[in-house]
């Protein structure tokens, strides 16, 4: 008895040290969509001067998504076409969106 106990106090400290190093992660991106956006992000920001470096907006990308969805609702079969005005850059971006039955 008095080993199975020494035993549980063991696993206990053991567990308790884990949990310890895993909250010290970071703020790593859990999902692979969140890690493949900053790892583009990355990218495109070691080529900018500093002063210049793009950052992740939550807010924009949420308005980009329901633009996105939105158009795809409305029009299911036809293209998605929009105008991007970026730092004094200006390119425009065409989709073709095929539904798959």
């Amino acid at each position: 008895m008095k080993m199975l106990k020494k035993l549980a106090a063991l696993i206990l400290a053991a567990t308790m040290v884990l949990v310890l190093f895993t909250a010290c992660g970071g703020d790593t991106p859990s999902t692979p969509e969140a890690q493949a956006e900053n790892q583009v992000m990355s990218a495109i920001n070691a080529t900018r001067p500093e002063g210049q470096k793009l950052e992740n907006n939550a807010q924009r990308r949420a308005v980009a998504s329901q633009s996105i969805d939105a158009a795809a609702n409305g029009n299911p079969n036809g293209d998605l076409n929009f105008s991007l005005n970026l730092f004094g850059y200006s390119s425009k971006v065409w989709f073709k969106i095929d539904v798959v039955n």
